[in-house]
């Protein structure tokens, strides 16, 4: 996804969705458990639980970043 254009639908729907995997995965899922054993002395399971504590943790906005250094990284030398 290009700065300068307009996202197409997929692109939109393909960010979304990766950006919802991201929350619900291993890594995320670690983090919200140590924040809600510090808090509220329990563990969570529950995907909402998981995926706000993403949101307000900076996950949101750090994914695309992350996408955009994960995106150059994969383009090929253009030569110049």
């Amino acid at each position: 996804m290009c700065h300068t254009e307009d996202p197409t639908a997929k692109e939109v729907l393909d960010n979304n969705l990766h950006q919802i995997e991201e929350a619900l995965g291993d890594d995320n899922r670690y983090f919200a458990n140590q924040y809600y054993q510090e808090h509220f002395s329990r563990n969570t399971e529950n995907d909402t639980e998981v995926i706000l504590y993403y949101i307000n943790n900076g996950g949101a906005k750090g994914h695309r970043q992350r996408m955009e250094e994960r995106l150059s990284a994969e383009q090929p030398p253009t030569g110049e």
